[in-house]
């Protein structure tokens, strides 16, 4: 688990691992809410990325009904 790893891995390698799982379950897995927790603590760990808030917001923008606080 990404958890475990977080104490050796720096954070952005660490927000790597976590987009890369938000895009496994968004593209791959269709499970939106998982794929949104991933993109979610990435964000947490890199809030600089532009691509990954632009995704965030796009998927938001997508599920008002259900994400329509963070859209």
């Amino acid at each position: 688990r990404i958890e475990h790893t977080s104490r050796s891995m720096p954070p952005e390698a660490l927000a790597a691992a976590w987009e890369k799982l938000g895009e496994l379950y968004q593209t791959k897995l269709d499970d939106i809410d998982e794929a949104i927790r991933a993109y979610e603590a990435a964000h947490a760990l890199d809030r600089a990325n532009r691509t990954r808030i632009e995704r965030l917001a796009d998927i938001y923008g997508k599920h008002t009904s259900r994400y329509a606080d963070q859209a």
